[in-house]
């Protein structure tokens, strides 16, 4: 599994996390998709952990979440990686 870590710049958290709410399940059709963690916001600045079945998945999602991408009104990537999961719980 592998896992795609993102840092993102929230201007307004809770109209973020409405937004956020309503695009869980397009999220969770993702191909490859296993399952994700959104993380609230400290100083403006959130992550999320999401975790695919092979790097290909987290790859291709990693291609649409370049630095700068702006996911909808109150979210800006500021970074975003591909991670191998080298275990879980």
């Amino acid at each position: 599994m592998y896992a795609l870590v993102e840092t993102v710049t929230i201007t307004d958290f809770e109209k973020a996390r409405e937004e956020l709410q309503q695009m869980l399940p397009n999220i969770k059709e993702t191909p490859g998709f296993v399952g994700g963690y959104w993380l609230a916001p400290t100083d403006g600045t959130g992550m999320s952990v999401t975790v695919y079945e092979n790097e290909d998945a987290a790859n291709a999602v990693r291609a649409e979440m370049q630095p700068g991408t702006k996911l909808n009104e109150y979210v800006t990537v500021t970074s975003a990686e591909v991670r191998e999961v080298v275990a879980n719980l």
